[in-house]
């Protein structure tokens, strides 16, 4: 017997184990250490690239809207020209979704209310997309709004907790209750965490804009491609379970949602843009 190995219970059993239980018999006393080391590794790496695609998402917008509003500015126009560029966008980018005139208005406001790029990048930038619709919707004061970014960042808050705290005005129970403001990832257990894996508008960023579509796709296309045709898809969309896949919104879902509940950005704005 190997040392370090699993050994048989007996020798001179009858009845044969299955593959099952010959490839357990052969693991390692290690081995579940190293698999524990491997998840970890594996799960903290796709956490890290999911961060980094909403960082670059988030900053993106930002600086869309930090252009449109200089443009604003500089040449006084309003009336129907970002109607005129989500159009033409679209055009650019047939199979993006986020280009809408509604986040761009988004965008905009963002870019208004952020003045500072620093601040974004260490602070709003970390959350999710519709994480920073539901702040620019419900608070106006830089201050009290930096504060819920920075604590949904560090509690891992979904977005209808985040909503939640504050409605309920949760900062003025907790105080300076928010201590690691430099934390650059949510807990990887938090429903923030969990948010960023489906966020609809990280995938149609990324160019994914459409996973159900992707899939029914490859899935028709079984019987009828050429060989190898049928077993293509994208490493991201194989990756998603069943359940996700049915779940996920799309760009275009949430929007008519904003657009059902009046949201205060969207209604404030379309009035802007029709002077």
């Amino acid at each position: 017997m190997t040392p370090g190995t699993t050994s048989a219970t007996s020798s001179s059993s009858s009845a044969s184990p299955d593959l099952g239980e010959r490839y357990a018999f052969a693991i390692p006393d290690w081995y579940p250490e190293l698999l524990d080391a491997v998840a970890d590794r594996a799960r903290f790496g796709r956490q890290r690239a999911l961060a980094a695609a909403n960082q670059r998402l988030v900053q993106t917008y930002w600086a869309v809207g930090n252009e449109v509003l200089a443009r604003q500015s500089a040449e006084g126009w309003g009336a129907r020209v970002i109607d005129r560029l989500s159009a033409d966008l679209r055009k650019r980018f047939p199979d993006a979704t986020g280009f809408s005139p509604r986040n761009l208005k988004y965008m905009r406001a963002f870019a208004e209310a952020w003045p500072d790029e620093a601040i974004v990048q260490r602070s709003a930038a970390q959350l999710p997309w519709r994480h920073n619709m539901a702040l620019l919707d419900k608070l106006d004061a830089t201050d009290v709004r930096l504060w819920y970014c920075r604590a949904a960042v560090e509690h891992g808050w979904s977005r209808d907790v985040l909503v939640h705290h504050i409605e309920s005005r949760f900062h003025e129970r907790a105080g300076k209750a928010i201590t690691n403001f430099d934390r650059s990832l949510p807990p990887p257990d938090s429903d923030l965490a969990q948010q960023a894996t489906r966020d609809p508008y990280l995938f149609d960023f990324v160019g994914i804009a459409d996973l159900r579509r992707e899939r029914a796709l490859v899935m028709h296309s079984s019987d009828t491609a050429p060989i190898g045709v049928a077993e293509w898809t994208t490493a991201i969309t194989a990756s998603l379970p069943a359940e996700l896949e049915s779940s996920l919104p799309t760009v275009a879902e949430l929007e008519a949602e904003l657009a059902e509940t009046n949201s205060p950005v969207g209604g404030e704005l379309e009035q802007t843009d029709d002077q």
